[in-house]
């Protein structure tokens, strides 16, 4: 019995044995998709367009297609399917011609794993004014001026109008509405200002200009108030600036209109008959007015025996070599007219057409009188000349590095002195010179080629020669001031 149990366990191992075992590769395995840590799930891509790369491995045959049908158009995939290993697809992007972002989701798919990656792509930049032309009223108002932008902006207003156009707020670049105060216009002009919008901190030169336009209030004005004659009489024309229409109204029997204008802005020419016998001055008016506006401007017109000549300039203060022009501002302009200085010493004058050429010679005081042949007629004005060398200074700086030794300053010293300017224009120090009064000495003249501007200061430090003994050394500089040239001498600090 037991035999035949032992040789049934036998032939049942000898049967296992020999039943297949499965191949265990064979079984099915499941698709695997690793994207590397140093790759993100979301490529960002500007707005001009450009490349992206997704980098993956698999394990098994893949797929990639962009799951947003409407974007194919603009991202293209390099690859859309490809074998187990490790891939790259590169993504292409066209420009962006939209002020808004856009954007792709790209699938890919390995047996049952998937994977996403976005594609962002930055919206086009705009910076866009939906109108460039504003009218203000001739009062002032707040305007709202609109700005449409998907990106930081600034805005700069026209030096020449910061004055009438005001910001009512601090820049605030989120925001498509600006406001802005104009302020009432009091003139009779109409004035254009600009406001200049433009991107901040952008690689697109973007911008665009808005224009503000505003009217003049209604006005009637002359060039002068008043208008003075002399005793013979004569024509003299009024310079009126108005933008409305306007009366005239003469209130003086001896004044009578030669031309007759009825436009918005003109010139008008009067006559005024010669003076009576034994009359010294009269004195008439002239109304420009316009009854609808309550608007009057009123003249005065002065006829007198001895005239005063206005000139442009009653004080001028000149440096010595300096020149000054002076003319006749008065109404009436006699012709011709006769200079004369009261000391030619000091300030000169000659005739250069219809003015007076002023030039400064020596310190000190003159007066320049303009008078008509007769001398009836005259004007002046005061001329003062200053020496420029009193509004510089050179001051000596011991600098320990210098020798005096028996009464001379040893060879190879070296001296150093500061220069002052305390002129309201800049100086311009062209040479330098070592020169001792007491000796006749003058050095060679060394090039300094600097700018000294008003109010300012500069150095020097010059090293005497290897032979060279002074006994009182100065610096002398050669400087020119308004394109004039002129020296100055320090004082010596050796006695």
């Amino acid at each position: 019995m037991k035999n035949k149990l032992a040789l049934f366990a036998a032939v049942l191992m000898v049967f296992s044995c020999t039943q297949p075992v499965p191949d265990i590769e064979s079984r099915p395995v499941d698709g695997h998709i690793t994207i590397p840590i140093t790759y993100s799930d979301f490529i960002q891509i500007g707005s001009k367009g450009g490349w992206g790369v997704i980098e993956f491995s698999t394990n098994r045959n893949w797929t990639a297609k962009n799951i947003n049908t409407d974007f194919e158009d603009w991202c293209i995939l390099s690859h859309t399917a490809g074998e187990e290993g490790e891939h790259k697809i590169y993504i292409q992007a066209n420009e962006n011609p939209e002020c808004t972002e856009r954007w792709a989701n790209i699938e890919i798919t390995c047996g049952s794993d998937k994977k996403y990656i976005e594609i962002y792509q930055y919206p086009k930049n705009e910076l866009k004014l939906p109108s460039t032309y504003y009218r203000a009223r001739k009062n002032g108002e707040v305007l709202d001026i609109e700005v449409q932008s998907n990106m930081h902006f600034a805005y700069e207003v026209n030096p020449d109008c910061s004055e009438w156009i005001q910001p009512t707020s601090t820049k605030n670049p989120e925001s498509f509405y600006f406001q802005f105060y104009i302020a009432p216009n009091d003139t009779p002009y109409v004035r254009y200002g600009q406001i200049k919008f433009k991107s901040d901190g952008h690689e697109d030169e973007l911008g665009d200009v808005v224009t503000i336009y505003q009217h003049g209030n209604a006005h009637i004005g002359t060039e002068s108030d008043n208008y003075n004659l002399f005793s013979e009489g004569g024509n003299f024309t009024v310079g009126l600036v108005s933008n409305i229409q306007y009366n005239v109204n003469i209130l003086a029997y001896w004044i009578t209109e030669v031309t007759s204008k009825a436009y918005t802005t003109s010139e008008r020419t009067f006559y005024v008959s010669p003076l009576p016998e034994g009359s010294s001055s009269r004195t008439g008016t002239i109304e420009f007015s316009h009854p609808k506006f309550g608007l009057t401007k009123t003249i005065t017109v002065t006829q007198q025996e001895f005239l005063e000549i206005v000139l442009d300039k009653t004080s001028i203060e000149l440096f010595q070599q300096e020149q000054a022009t002076i003319a006749q501002a008065s109404t009436i302009q006699m012709d011709p007219l006769y200079w004369e200085s009261s000391n030619p010493e000091v300030a000169s004058v000659t005739q250069q057409g219809k003015s007076g050429r002023i030039t400064a010679i020596s310190p000190g005081e003159a007066t320049i009188t303009a008078r008509t042949a007769d001398g009836r007629h005259r004007g002046t004005c005061k001329v003062t000349v200053q020496d420029i060398n009193d509004y510089v200074y050179l001051l000596y700086l011991p600098s320990g590095q210098s020798q005096y030794i028996n009464g001379y300053v040893q060879p190879s010293s070296k001296l150093s002195w500061y220069f002052y300017n305390h002129t309201s224009e800049t100086i311009y120090v062209s040479y330098l010179q070592i020169v001792d009064p007491k000796d006749s000495y003058e050095g060679n003249m060394m090039y300094a080629g600097t700018y000294v501007y008003a109010g300012k200061s500069e150095a020097w430090t010059i090293t005497l020669g290897s032979a060279t003994y002074l006994r009182s050394p100065c610096l002398k500089i050669y400087y020119e001031y308004k394109n004039i040239d002129y020296t100055y001498i320090s004082e010596s600090e050796y006695k």
